[in-house]
């Protein structure tokens, strides 16, 4: 098994990013109005890994910017749902 550099942990992060905020824009763009449980779920269980990062000096800047992106998401999805 090979080792994951930290650049490479990185960019992998930024696609999960974009992935995320193309999934939020559709969720928010929907004429739906009501909430998606699942992938609220998602985004709690990815921020709920930030404290396995702490420990991993080389990752956590980068996953705490993303926890941090995902929260915003999070509240502002949830703004636009119960508008």
């Amino acid at each position: 098994m090979r080792e994951v550099t930290a650049v490479e942990f990185k960019e992998a992060i930024n696609v999960l990013t974009d992935l995320m905020r193309e999934q939020f824009d559709t969720e928010c763009n929907s004429n739906v109005k009501s909430v998606n449980e699942k992938l609220l779920k998602i985004v709690d269980n990815m921020i709920n890994l930030q404290p396995m990062f702490k420990q991993l000096v080389h990752f956590q800047s980068p996953y705490a910017t993303f926890v941090d992106f995902l929260k915003v998401q999070r509240a502002r999805y949830m703004e636009i749902i119960n508008s």
